[in-house]
Order: C-alpha cells, then sequence, then structure tokens
C-alpha cells in the first residue's frame, strides 16, 4: 500500500519542483 503512496507523492513532489523552477526563471528574468 505504501507503494502507491510514494507513487503519488512522487508525481505530487514533480508537480511542485516543475512550480518552482517557473517561479525561479520568472525571477531571474526580472533581474536581467
Amino acid at each position: 500500500a505504501w507503494l502507491v503512496y510514494y507513487r503519488s507523492y512522487g508525481r505530487h513532489l514533480k508537480d511542485i519542483i516543475e512550480v518552482a523552477e517557473e517561479k525561479l526563471q520568472a525571477r531571474w528574468a526580472e533581474y536581467m
């Protein structure tokens, strides 16, 4: 059962990382 939880958590973590990257790139563009 923990495997399903781990898989869904991994997908959620991936979404968080992608959003964080977008925010980082947007902030970087502001500085440049």
